[in-house]
């Protein structure tokens, strides 16, 4: 399971004041933990991209991704004018930081940043390796040519995960043949599977990541 996870209101508002944030897809069964978690910017769009056409997922350290966000945060708490009314310029220079922070060499004037995933989950995820393929592929549906994510254990908790309890019994059946006077007897052994739910030891680990369109 996953679960997501926002920061304050003054991040969101620095975001969508570099055309970051906005309204997420909203999730659905059979969606990607990706798909579920996104928010975007309607502002923001772009065309999809082909099947087949090259995703440059790239992980970059959690530190640095936690701290470009902080100090987004502390402009936007230091500054005098609230983020939505920041003149054009101070917006770039927004985007351009978060673009530095997440280690992307693009012009920030020609890249879009299209959104945004964070959530935090139980279940075993591997951007880098079998999981790759899904966010190459949503990342194709919102038209991103880059993605920047990073992870990173958070703590320690539970998850509940159902195992198999194996039980034997034995018995015996007697009957007779049709028509005959000689009874019969034999002895049985069954073997029965269940699966029972339990709670086992987990590792709760925390992603992020943002969908970039360069041009």
């Amino acid at each position: 399971m996953f679960v997501m996870n926002t920061r304050t209101n003054i991040v969101l508002a620095v975001l969508a004041a570099a055309g970051i944030g906005g309204l997420g897809l909203g999730g659905c069964a059979g969606q990607s933990v990706w798909e579920q978690t996104f928010v975007g910017a309607p502002e923001s769009s772009a065309a999809t991209l082909s099947t087949g056409t090259p995703v440059r997922p790239r992980s970059i350290p959690w530190e640095r991704m936690q701290k470009t966000l902080t100090d987004l945060e502390h402009d936007a708490a230091m500054s005098d004018v609230h983020p939505d009314d920041w003149t054009a310029e101070q917006k770039q220079q927004a985007k351009a930081k978060l673009l530095r922070g997440l280690q992307f060499g693009g012009d920030p004037a020609r890249t879009q940043v299209l959104g945004r995933c964070e959530f935090r989950t139980t279940e075993t995820i591997r951007p880098d390796a079998a999981d790759r393929a899904a966010l190459e592929h949503f990342a194709r549906k919102i038209g991103a040519t880059d993605v920047a994510w990073s992870s990173k254990i958070l703590g320690k908790t539970e998850k509940v995960e159902n195992h198999p309890v194996t039980s034997n019994s034995t018995g015996n059946v007697w009957g007779s043949h049709r028509d005959r006077d000689r009874w019969w007897d034999d002895n049985f052994t069954q073997t029965t599977t269940t699966w029972v739910p339990m709670r086992v030891p987990a590792d709760d680990t925390g992603f992020v990541a943002y969908f970039l369109r360069g041009g």
